[in-house]
């Protein structure tokens, strides 16, 4: 569930908190050989979150490691496919 859906008339809404994963899943592609589980993804992002730009809790990294991942493979899957039509 998201912030939004969450959110009720006369919510207050950050719009930082609701990009928070966004921003947390692009910091941990750019830094995707400094964490390899959501434990190592939680430390990393704690350590950055001046680049993520809020306090980062562990929903968040949850989200962020399964984006960044869906990034990750889908950026290995076309080289894939890519070096077999070369072959």
């Amino acid at each position: 569930m998201t912030g939004r859906s969450r959110a009720k008339t006369g919510d207050y809404i950050d719009e930082r908190m609701l990009s928070a994963a966004d921003r947390a899943a692009e910091v941990l592609v750019e830094h995707m050989d400094e964490w390899k589980d959501p434990i190592d993804a939680y430390w990393l992002l704690r350590r950055l979150e001046h680049e993520v730009g809020v306090p980062v809790t562990y929903d968040i990294v949850e989200q962020a490691v399964e984006k960044a991942r869906r990034i990750i493979e889908s950026a290995r899957h076309p080289a894939a496919q890519h070096a077999r039509a070369q072959a």
